[in-house]
């Protein structure tokens, strides 16, 4: 039951979080340590590796007043939620949500952005 309780314990958790953002310019952002296998090839959990355990579920939540002020943005996000990347774009899509500006910044590496770099065959190479 631990573990149920944890999982239950961070959606309520998540709940009062976005609860508390709902009227301001904000997003969320979640991003598990590692996925699950939930029956695949027999295996339950994460107790032997298995490609299910390489894809962390992930989630981005915005406001209303967020998606009113960054239209464009969250075109783009929703033009990339099923894109296949590796978790290099967390780093950069904050950034980019915050319009932080930064050397550090690579705007090809954010879900916001229309040019986002797909990941293929283990290498990132080429353009959505």
């Amino acid at each position: 039951n631990s573990y149920d309780n944890t999982i239950l314990y961070t959606d309520y958790f998540i709940n009062q979080v976005i609860n508390e953002l709902r009227s301001k310019n904000a997003i969320l952002i979640y991003i598990s340590d590692h996925g699950e296998t939930l029956g695949e090839d027999g295996l339950f959990l994460h107790g032997k590796d298995h490609p299910t355990l390489h894809n962390p579920a992930c989630f981005i939540w915005y406001s209303e007043l967020f998606e009113t002020l960054n239209p464009a943005k969250i075109k783009n996000l929703k033009e990339n939620s099923e894109a296949t990347v590796l978790t290099d774009v967390i780093f950069h899509t904050i950034l980019d949500a915050g319009a932080v500006q930064t050397t550090f910044m690579d705007s090809t590496l954010s879900l916001f952005n229309s040019d986002l770099l797909i990941h293929t065959d283990s290498v990132i190479n080429g353009k959505k």
